[in-house]
């Protein structure tokens, strides 16, 4: 496996962030669920479409922005691009590594979206 994804799955998932994510969608979701609304299934529709955006491009780009730019400011991307390690490989890695946990969340968020698609046609 690329060391530089390795790197960056190391610093994005601790234990408090694979728990936490998880249970603040179940939060947001339970309160549409409970609104008391008419189209709940819209609704859960379009908060789990809004949060796996939210999550994916806001969250996952942020991520990647600051992982590039914490290369720059510590001057430590010229010692990474003289190592073994191919230029694409490192590039990828940062880019699929630092923005995995938005895609973490993001995947939390389909089920919700694909349930409530389902529930409408019914």
């Amino acid at each position: 496996m690329n060391p530089e994804f390795q790197r960056q799955l190391w610093l994005q998932f601790s234990p408090t962030r694979l728990l936490v994510l998880p249970l603040l969608l179940l939060a947001c979701f339970a309160a549409i669920g409970l609104s008391g609304t008419d189209h709940i299934a819209t609704a859960l529709g379009v908060t789990g479409a809004t949060l796996f955006g939210l999550l994916v491009w806001g969250m996952g780009t942020l991520a990647v922005g600051a992982s590039v730019m914490d290369e720059i400011n510590e001057r430590t991307w010229d010692q990474q691009r003289m190592s073994a390690m191919q230029p694409w490989a490192m590039t990828w890695g940062k880019l699929a590594g630092a923005s995995a946990y938005g895609w973490y969340g993001g995947a939390f968020c389909l089920p919700g979206f694909w349930a409530a698609c389902c529930c409408r046609r019914c």
